[in-house]
């Protein structure tokens, strides 16, 4: 793309990335459909709180270290920290979301 031979048509994200300010979205096309990729972190059930913790502290650590945010812009990676719990409902719908859209693909 960046050697022009190639053009972007339209992103599948709910916002226009920073790295691509004139592509744009699907939605600002009439399709309202948004997908992105999340990455997470997950631990056996019987994990101790504790453990948990220090896991989850030493994630977003990483998550907010400068170099990390960077390298992540230049890979024009969408960074975006979620709880355990607001995790846990994004894996949740997004498991429902798919398994409609593929019931609804077999039909």
């Amino acid at each position: 793309m960046q050697a022009g031979k190639l053009k972007i048509l339209a992103l599948f994200a709910d916002k226009r990335l920073a790295m691509f300010p004139d592509v744009p979205t699907v939605k600002e096309q009439g399709i309202n459909f948004a997908m992105g990729m999340w990455r997470g972190l997950a631990a056996p059930k019987a994990t101790p709180p504790d453990i948990l913790k220090k896991l989850h502290d030493a994630f977003k650590q990483g998550m907010d270290d400068a170099a990390f945010k960077k390298s992540a812009a230049d890979m024009a990676v969408s960074i975006q920290y979620m709880g355990p719990e607001e995790f846990g409902k994004l894996m949740a719908f997004e498991d429902t979301l798919y398994a409609d859209l593929l019931k609804d693909v077999k039909k």
